[in-house]
């Protein structure tokens, strides 16, 4: 009787290779950092601006459920999605707001109503975390017309007359700071003294992150199993190898692609292009029962070519900044 062979290591692939969960970075933790120091300081609202598909949204998400822990007291937070449409009648914009607040009443022909209910829903809310502080997060906020600022606004005023201390932030993309530009110069200030006290830069994954960052993409799947170093290539798991080894490999790559691009700029990767990447390596490695204590910056290259990288590279190389908060008006 002949012996079942043994299974392919990259069988393991065709499991979740990469846990789903928001992926902590050392740009989020800035932003939390940031946010957290403007409403303690009582401020009304605040800009985050990044380039697209960078994981603001996901950095929205994270700061809803961290920011009361990093500001130290109760506070009520609400995480609401601007839609890529041109519609600006306030119903659609309240009903909108309720959905993503958790309201369930969402229909009544006075909008009037429907403001008070989205209004009594965010002051419940805040009960029940035995809050004052209110932290609206508005993400995609870049696709805000003159109207929906006027909108919120009146929300703002309503949460301020029910003695409750709001506090919006507006996330999206690079637009935000021209809009800013454009308050100011409008000399709206009742928008910039509201929403746009102060900016702040968010960027991808920095080059000088890598190791942080793969560590953390290394953690367990799931609480009880093995992380994807382990799972995938156990062989060099045994012998010590971990996924931030591949963070010196993959600095050399990026040196090589950008040589190519003639990229002179810093480059920051998107946290999507990183995970495709890695996964791209653990493919390539599994498959071919390579050694990856031996990989190769060309090979690293072709990693990122297989992600997509090397398409949008250009795109996503920025002079670097040391300081990433900015007061309105300020360049970035």
């Amino acid at each position: 009787m002949s012996s079942t062979p043994p299974e392919p290591e990259y069988s393991a692939i065709e499991q979740d290779a990469l846990a789903d969960a928001i992926v902590w970075t050392p740009a989020i933790e800035r932003m939390v950092r940031v946010v957290a120091k403007w409403v303690r300081l009582d401020t009304p609202g605040g800009v985050v601006f990044g380039k697209q598909r960078i994981g603001k949204s996901s950095a929205c998400a994270y700061l809803g459920e961290v920011l009361q822990s990093a500001i130290g007291y109760p506070v009520a937070t609400l995480n609401w999605t601007m839609p890529m449409n041109d519609s600006t009648r306030e119903r659609e914009f309240t009903q909108e707001r309720m959905q993503q607040s958790g309201c369930i009443a969402v229909t009544h022909r006075d909008v009037a109503v429907l403001r008070g209910r989205l209004y009594d829903h965010i002051e419940q809310l805040a009960d029940s975390v035995c809050a004052r502080r209110v932290v609206v997060i508005i993400d995609e906020a870049q696709v805000l017309a003159q109207q929906h600022y006027g909108y919120l606004i009146h929300c703002f005023n309503e949460l301020v007359h029910r003695q409750l201390r709001p506090f919006f932030l507006l996330v999206g993309q690079p637009e935000l700071d021209t809009v800013n530009r454009y308050w100011n110069e409008s000399k709206r200030h009742q928008i910039v003294g509201r929403f746009h006290v102060h900016q702040h830069h968010f960027r991808a994954v920095a080059v000088s992150e890598f190791d942080a960052v793969l560590a953390e993409l290394d953690r367990p799947v799931s609480a009880d199993g093995p992380s994807p170093s382990a799972l995938h290539l156990p062989v060099a798991y045994a012998a010590g190898w971990r996924l931030a080894d591949m963070a010196p490999v993959l600095r050399d790559a990026l040196t090589l692609a950008k040589s190519q691009h003639n990229l002179t700029e810093d480059i920051y990767m998107p946290m999507q292009y990183l995970r495709s990447t890695v996964l791209a390596f653990l493919y390539r490695e599994a498959e071919g029962r390579l050694d990856p204590r031996e990989a190769s910056p060309t090979l690293m290259l072709r990693c990122l070519r297989d992600a997509g990288f090397l398409g949008v590279i250009a795109y996503y190389a920025e002079a670097a900044c040391t300081d990433e908060t900015m007061q309105p008006g300020e360049a970035p």
